[in-house]
């Protein structure tokens, strides 16, 4: 799917359509209260209110953004998961960039800000989308996992390279901040919920136009 320009040219309005859901994606700088609409790519139009036009000195915006289907993201997996065979080394940047299509470079720790224009970010899980943790002493280089299925409001399943070391795994996360904005996640591990991971929020592959 394209890239780049069109989460440029579909900056227009403040709402699209009326599907009976809200869905609210960061700005630039995630200020509190800047809420951008968001279409899927399978043709479900979403929207919630803008930041007020008179706030920011110009018009609301929208962004149309990609969902993967099931069958299209299996493939990614797939051949994501045969790539990573025969490396030494297996790391959630490669796979991530491979299973999501989303090209950012770089330690994961610093996708937020490398999303730029390019890549629309937000507060809402899409599948296809990448959650973006932030660094920790834990793990200081951050994290990256892309969203395989959105099971609730507040709880997805992600398909991640090196949560576990050296290892691709499908995972159950949880959304457990205080907001509901996935700020703060924690991973299902082999003896239930681990700690609580400070999170970006998601980035968004743009859906082409047309």
């Amino acid at each position: 799917m394209g890239q780049g320009s069109t989460a440029r040219t579909a900056r227009r309005s403040g709402i699209i359509g009326g599907a009976g859901e809200t869905v609210g994606l960061a700005a630039r700088a995630r200020r509190p209260g800047a809420m951008l609409g968001l279409a899927l790519g399978l043709g479900l139009a979403l929207g919630v209110p803008a930041l007020p036009a008179a706030a920011r000195g110009t018009a609301p915006e929208t962004v149309v953004v990609a969902s993967m289907a099931p069958r299209e993201l299996a493939a990614a997996v797939s051949e994501a998961t045969d790539r990573s065979r025969g490396r030494s080394r297996i790391w959630c940047v490669p796979y991530a960039r491979d299973v999501s299509g989303i090209e950012i470079r770089g330690n994961a720790r610093t996708w937020w800000a490398r999303a730029g224009d390019d890549y629309p970010r937000g507060a809402r899980p899409v599948v296809g989308s990448v959650l973006n943790f932030r660094a920790t002493g834990a793990m200081p280089l951050g994290h990256v996992a892309v969203v395989s299925e959105v099971l609730g409001p507040r709880t997805i399943e992600v398909t991640q390279a090196n949560w576990i070391r050296n290892r691709i795994t499908s995972d159950r996360v949880v959304d457990v901040s205080e907001a509901n904005d996935w700020s703060a996640v924690r991973v299902l591990n082999a003896t239930g919920y681990g700690r609580v991971n400070p999170t970006y929020g998601f980035i968004y592959r743009p859906a082409t136009q047309g």
